[in-house]
C-alpha cells in the first residue's frame, strides 16, 4: 500500500468514526445538523484530495452512476 493511500485511509477512518466524540464535545455549542454538515464537509474534502492525488477523479458515466444512485436512495430513504 502506498504511503499516501495509507494516510488518506487513516484520515477517512478517523473522520468517519469520530461521530460520537465529536457529538459529545460539539453538540453543546451547535445544532446536530450543523455538526453533521461540518463533519461530512471535511470527509468530502478528504475524499476529493485522495481522488486528485491518485488521478482517479473523473465521471464514470450514467451507466455506472445510475444504479449506484438508486442503491443510495433505497438504502437511505426506504
Amino acid at each position: 500500500m502506498k504511503k499516501t493511500t495509507l494516510i488518506f485511509a487513516t484520515g477517512f477512518v478517523l473522520l468517519w468514526n469520530s461521530g460520537f466524540i465529536g457529538a459529545e464535545y460539539g453538540l453543546p455549542y451547535t445544532g446536530p445538523f450543523t455538526l453533521v454538515f461540518w463533519r461530512y464537509l471535511a470527509l468530502t474534502l478528504m475524499i476529493f484530495m485522495y481522488l486528485l492525488a491518485r488521478k482517479r477523479f473523473w465521471w464514470v458515466g450514467w451507466k455506472v452512476a445510475a444504479p449506484n444512485m438508486l442503491i443510495g436512495v433505497l438504502a437511505h430513504g426506504v
